[in-house]
């Protein structure tokens, strides 16, 4: 597997390449380790006219970065990938999604760290450009206390082919079958609101009903799938409510260490339906989450 890593130099994700092989393996990945040097030109003006502040602060920043990389790519070598660095400049979302689309990445895999709750607002907007628009899978890394092996994947399904294939991207790439975890597929039923207002309650309880039924034949085929692929440990939820809230609840409540969900990304109505569940687990799920794309 090709994997890209962006790496904030100012606040790195601590033992990031122990996270990735717990999450990953990376035994036989290629793995390209990125710094992206995004400086507003206004701001970079007034740095340089402090009389007090290095003329080469940017090649200062650069010897940092490489300090750090180097560090991290013996460690992914130690770990059995291939690692590569590369240093760009730009707006950091367009340079990752620039990457992932010109280099064919497989994956790429975003780092928040620990401090992402304090943080959240100023990642947000590169991890949600990232999860939306790169044309490849997208792993935002999350560190939970305690958690230091992959035992338990949550799987969020909706009967349609990019969530089959969401499950069998992870079940190869993440080697679930061979490294014995466990899996859990879960199908939510969310009834727009705007349905209650317009709609007698009768109906909507008929509704709800009929979309429930539905939810156990779409997990029944996911378990189905997740045994044909050679993974036995799996269990079945059907809830009704706001998607990324029940996932996010039932990753909580099951100590799972990754939710994975499946996006379309074709069309406008697709993107805003799933694109924002995917948005909502990347900020605010307390385990990581994959975002799994069909290539295009």
């Amino acid at each position: 597997m090709k994997l890209l890593v962006p790496v904030d130099v100012s606040h790195p994700h601590e033992d990031l390449v122990s996270h990735l092989q717990w999450m990953i393996d990376l035994k036989g990945d290629e793995v390209e380790l990125l710094f992206v040097k995004e400086i507003l030109p206004s701001y970079e003006r007034v740095v340089e006219s402090m009389a007090d502040f290095p003329e080469d602060w940017q090649h200062q920043l650069e010897v940092k970065a490489v300090t750090l990389l180097d560090k991290l790519a013996s460690e992914l070598k130690s770990a059995g990938a291939s690692a590569s660095i590369e240093i760009a400049s730009g707006p950091t979302g367009s340079v990752i999604n620039h990457l992932a689309k010109y280099e064919n990445f497989d994956l790429v895999a975003v780092t928040p760290g620990k401090s992402a709750h304090i943080r959240r607002f100023l990642l947000g907007s590169t991890s949600s450009q990232v999860v939306n628009h790169a044309p490849s899978s997208v792993l935002v890394l999350r560190d939970k206390e305690g958690q230091k092996a992959l035992k338990h994947v949550v799987f969020a399904v909706d009967g349609s082919k990019d969530s089959e294939y969401a499950i069998e991207y992870t079940v190869k790439n993440l080697k679930m079958k061979e490294r014995g975890i466990k899996a859990s597929v879960v199908n939510v039923v969310s009834i727009a609101p705007v349905l209650g207002l317009i709609s007698p309650a009768p109906f909507i309880a008929t509704l709800e009903t009929n979309l429930l039924m539905e939810g156990e034949v779409i997990v029944a085929a996911a378990l189905n799938k997740l045994r044909s692929l050679g993974v036995s440990d799996v269990e079945t939820k059907v809830k009704a409510g706001d998607p990324a809230t029940e996932l996010i609840a039932y990753a909580d409540e099951h100590e799972a260490q990754l939710i994975v969900c499946g996006t379309k990304g074709h069309s406008a109505v697709s993107h805003i339906l799933i694109g924002s569940v995917a948005d909502r687990l990347s900020a605010h799920s307390n385990c990581a989450n994959l975002v799994v794309k069909i290539p295009d």
